[in-house]
């Protein structure tokens, strides 16, 4: 597919609109499909070009890597530290386009802190009885 367009002329895209294009991504775009970007148990990134959310090229954003730690780690302390459901588990979440991805109405949740079981983790005597202490660089 080509285009063509003057000089000056201002091009933009859409983000949300091209990760759920069927050109672009195929037959199954609209299916929640996490394992598709796996290979072999393996995540493979897809091509900046393609997934466009940090952009790509000379110009891809510099906090790409800071923001998926943050959002991994709050995805992990969220999963390990609570259960949660949706308030009303019928509610369909409605798209809001915009700078950032939001949800109408937002999406009320019930969220519930899991019990933490505290586990001591003791090397019986034997061992330590055993270990010899380290060489220090002078030696």
């Amino acid at each position: 597919m080509e285009h063509s367009c003057l000089k000056g002329t201002r091009a933009t895209y859409h983000q949300y609109a091209m990760g759920r294009m069927e050109q672009i991504w195929g037959p199954d775009c609209l299916d929640f499909k996490p394992k598709r970007w796996l290979k072999k148990g393996v995540f493979v990134s897809e091509n900046p070009f393609k997934f466009t959310v940090f952009h790509a090229g000379p110009r891809i954003c510099l906090g790409k890597e800071l923001a998926l730690v943050e959002m991994k780690t709050v995805a992990l302390a969220i999963i390990r530290g609570f259960n949660t459901v949706a308030e009303d588990p019928d509610q369909v979440p409605r798209f809001i386009p915009g700078f950032t991805a939001t949800v109408r109405g937002g999406l009320p949740v019930v969220m519930q802190e899991k019990e933490r079981s505290l586990k001591i983790h003791r090397q019986p005597t034997s061992i330590l009885a055993r270990s010899t202490p380290s060489k220090s660089l002078a030696d």
